[in-house]
């Protein structure tokens, strides 16, 4: 007999969904399948690797053959098991980069006071 994967309890079947048979936990009642991870290991850390690398996230997905929310998902658990870098207060380290940003002070019309319509 199948157990439940998240309590370990006995299971009800629970229908057929896309020839792949779903069960239901008697005890915590969740639902799920059996099947197995339609991306593997790997093309999700490649994913990953892109993303790090600079590449979109709808490029990435591009490349792979997936959902642009997949790649999301993916870089999301990453970072979730990555333990962040504490910093103590004699680190001064700052890059700086050469971009230049041109601000126009001049507001459309529409925003300056006492403006006719």
């Amino acid at each position: 007999m199948e157990k439940c994967k998240f309590c370990g309890s006995e299971l009800w079947k629970n229908g057929v969904d896309n020839g792949v048979q779903r069960y239901r936990c008697k005890k915590c009642f969740k639902c799920f399948s059996n099947s197995s991870p339609k991306y593997s290991a790997e093309v999700k850390e490649k994913a990953i690797n892109m993303y790090l690398n600079n590449c979109g996230i709808r490029k990435t997905a591009m490349f792979i053959g997936c959902a642009p929310s997949s790649v999301v998902n993916w870089i999301r658990e990453k970072a979730s098991t990555i333990e962040l870098k504490k910093f103590n207060s004699t680190d001064d380290i700052i890059e700086m980069d050469e971009i230049y940003a041109q601000v126009d002070k001049r507001l459309p019309h529409h925003f300056k006071k006492n403006a006719r319509t």
